[in-house]
């Protein structure tokens, strides 16, 4: 009876999300706005394909009529696909007003009848990574405002890795928290996932859990591959130019360009080796936090060749140093935190400098950074100007990362976005940040997360890969 009412509450939000898309869809045609036409008809289909592979399975019964809706969906979206591919923008809009719409509400209404009468039930959200106990990578902060904030929703945290999956059995060897202290206990499978690790090779038990229950976050790529996706579009102005480090000869057409660069890890976190390269007449400079050191042409060549083969897993990318500075000399850059909130909208958490110690080009919170205000430390660096420095970063903040959600399928739980401001007053992308950490009010995060993870739970919602590719769909 509880998987029955899953799936059906799993079908009422992929219909939903369909007919707000199509609507959407429908929309920008007659706007003449294509561009984002394909993310939006992809991640209908994805949901069409979830849909349609639970109604053929075995364990799913349904009733003529719905069977017969459902292949009349898949006929128009194949012929949907069909005039994508002509370009014949149009006719896709004459097919999502006249069948496509019309069946899709219709299905709604099915479904959303036979899920009236089921009662609430108290939600069990999983805190998971694939290799470690949360816990032990998880600050206690963050656990427990986690624990506290499922309880007052009258929900519970149960926390596990891989290895404690029972998959014959749907058990889980799980930690909870009760009477003042973590427990082991045998309980079934959590009704959603917050997963806190965003690798793309995961294991096979990993693919297998996002089979069977949702996930709140999926990866989007690291620093290097964010920005490659967003060439074309209207955000790209804000985003450093960057190349990634495979040969010296990369980092010498880069000097011949600018005098100082930024050498960093693609897959980096917390400020870790990050070196600023300074060219002058004499020699280059190298600047790691607050340590500097001169070197030759060859010494620097050395430096560079050894940096490439060290470890080939750690691979760095080269982009020119934005000069971003307080009126006292200190590097700094600005931190837009956002959220998906209960309603599965992204909200903004907060927003914060990040200002290095005197002498340090990192900005990083481990390394030792000085916090403020932000609406203080603007008006401080832009007299009177403060507040629209304020309002520029948060709309952009906003458009940027539901633009970045819509091209991953909606799939984007949570952002931190690095901000830049130079000395011509130019804002600047320094990185898109999954899972950010660092200074954070952790009961409002708490609040957020847990309220998006019932808001997965409640409506069913399994997100397909978000790098999944229109051309797979519907086979």
């Amino acid at each position: 009876m509880e998987q029955q009412f899953k799936t059906e509450k799993k079908f009422v939000n992929i219909l939903e999300t369909s007919v707000e898309a199509l609507d959407y869809i429908k929309r920008l045609i007659n706007e003449g706005n294509y561009t984002e036409v394909i993310p939006l008809l992809q991640t209908t289909i994805e949901g069409f394909n979830a849909l349609y592979k639970e109604i053929h399975s075995n364990n799913h019964v349904i009733d003529e009529k719905i069977f017969k809706l459902i292949n009349q969906l898949k006929e128009n979206l194949i012929n949907t696909i069909e005039y994508l591919n002509k370009g014949k923008y149009q006719q896709i809009r004459e097919l999502i007003h006249s069948y496509l719409l019309p069946t899709y509400k219709e299905l709604l209404s099915k479904y959303e009848d036979m899920i009236q009468q089921n009662p609430k039930k108290r939600w069990v959200i999983g805190v998971y990574h694939p290799t470690t106990n949360p816990r032990a990578l998880l600050t206690e902060a963050r656990i427990m405002s986690l624990v506290y904030e499922a309880e007052r929703k009258e929900a519970d945290i149960m926390v596990f890795s891989t290895e404690d999956v029972d998959f014959n059995q749907e058990i889980v060897q799980g930690e909870v928290f009760q009477s003042g202290q973590w427990e082991k206990m045998t309980l079934s499978f959590p009704d959603v996932i917050q997963n806190y690790s965003l690798k793309h090779d995961q294991s096979d038990k990993e693919r297998k859990l996002r089979g069977l229950i949702p996930f709140t976050s999926f990866p989007f790529g690291g620093k290097y591959v964010l920005p490659k996706k967003l060439e074309g579009s209207i955000y790209q102005h804000y985003f450093i130019p960057s190349k990634t480090l495979y040969h010296y000869s990369d980092i010498e057409e880069f000097l011949k360009e600018y005098n100082q660069m930024v050498l960093k890890p693609i897959h980096g976190k917390k400020g870790q080796n990050i070196y600023l390269v300074n060219r002058t007449s004499e020699n280059i400079q190298i600047l790691k936090h607050n340590k500097r050191e001169k070197l030759s042409s060859q010494q620097f060549e050395n430096f560079i060749n050894k940096l490439i083969t060290e470890d080939n897993r750690k691979r760095y990318m080269i982009q020119p140093f934005i000069k971003s500075q307080t009126n006292e000399g200190r590097a700094y850059h600005i931190r837009a935190h956002i959220q998906k909130n209960g309603d599965g909208n992204l909200e903004m958490l907060m927003m914060y400098p990040r200002i290095a110690k005197k002498g340090s080009i990192l900005t990083n919170v481990d390394q030792g950074e000085l916090q403020i205000d932000i609406s203080t430390f603007l008006e401080e660096q832009f007299k009177g100007r403060g507040s629209q420095f304020e309002t520029d970063l948060y709309n952009i903040s906003m458009e940027l990362s539901s633009y970045i959600d819509m091209i991953h399928g909606f799939a984007i739980d949570e952002l931190g976005i690095d901000f830049a401001i130079d000395e011509n007053e130019k804002v600047w992308v320094y990185e898109v940040n999954q899972l950010p950490g660092a200074r954070v009010d952790e009961y409002k995060r708490a609040k957020n997360a847990v309220a998006y993870a019932i808001y997965l739970a409640e409506k069913q919602i399994f997100f397909a890969d978000p790098l999944g590719k229109l051309n797979n769909a519907l086979q």
